[in-house]
């Protein structure tokens, strides 16, 4: 008995749908998990289960498992460490910079003039804010910056999802219920 695979064999194999042993539902060999690849080949055998359980499984294992709270917890103190073995090295001024140009593409000397530029003043809630109270508002759709505003001003504009329309409704809840 001839127990070596031929590629025509393979193929065979993979034109075959299989069922998902997680979620009973019948795929298509590219929606299944790929183990180790054929001798020989570039086609791979695959588990008995599809990519979404698969990594629907993972999230689960990584949520339940209590050694994630453990590494949380070194990883701050590593990275504490650190910090204060380079502290000659470490300058939060230029890490603020750094990040601002990462996530905005602004520098922190353009957050300090639109803060004068708004009298150091929340638009919205007219509270103070500075470099460590303000934040940079911006369209989460168009990534556009709208201006500078206090956290807690943005992070109501987050929860209202960005829309005037929810806005509006909430100001004729207040009215009404107010």
């Amino acid at each position: 008995m001839d127990r070596k695979l031929t590629k025509e064999k393979i193929l065979e194999k993979i034109n075959i749908t299989k069922i998902c042993s997680y979620c009973k539902e019948p795929k298509q060999y590219e929606e299944l998990v790929k183990r180790t690849k054929y001798k020989g080949t570039d086609i791979y055998s695959t588990t008995s289960y599809c990519k979404k359980c698969s990594n629907k499984r993972r999230e689960e294992r990584r949520k339940n498992n209590p050694l994630n709270e453990t590494r949380k917890i070194a990883n701050k103190k590593r990275n504490t460490k650190h910090r204060e073995l380079n502290k000659d090295k470490y300058c939060p001024i230029i890490e603020k910079d750094k990040r601002l140009k990462r996530v905005y593409g602004v520098s922190l000397e353009w957050l300090r003039n639109k803060l004068i530029e708004v009298n150091f003043t929340c638009f919205i809630c007219l509270t103070a804010i500075d470099e460590k109270t303000g934040v940079i508002d911006h369209c989460h759709t168009t990534n556009k910056i709208r201006n500078v505003i206090c956290n807690k001003c943005n992070t109501a504009i987050g929860f209202f999802k960005d829309s005037k329309e929810n806005m509006l409704r909430g100001i004729d809840y207040l009215n009404k219920f107010g």
